[in-house]
């Protein structure tokens, strides 16, 4: 299901959900999938530590301390 302010839905159920993201382009494309834990007051990663996530993070570090 999708959750938005006008939804039917007040909050997704507890348990896990794959999420698994579609990007694509001219022929080209990727995907990947995470896995969301939910919990009755909380949501989290069940991986954290993801080699996409990290690039991205130290690319940022670097475009930052370069000015």
């Amino acid at each position: 299901p999708v959750w938005g302010e006008k939804s039917e839905y007040s909050k997704p159920e507890v348990g896990l959900w794959a999420i698994e993201p579609h990007i694509g382009k001219n022929g080209i494309g990727v995907k990947w999938e995470e896995i969301l834990v939910v919990t009755d007051s909380t949501a989290y990663w069940l991986d954290d530590d993801l080699p996409h996530v990290n690039f991205w993070k130290n690319k940022e570090l670097l475009k930052a301390s370069n000015g």
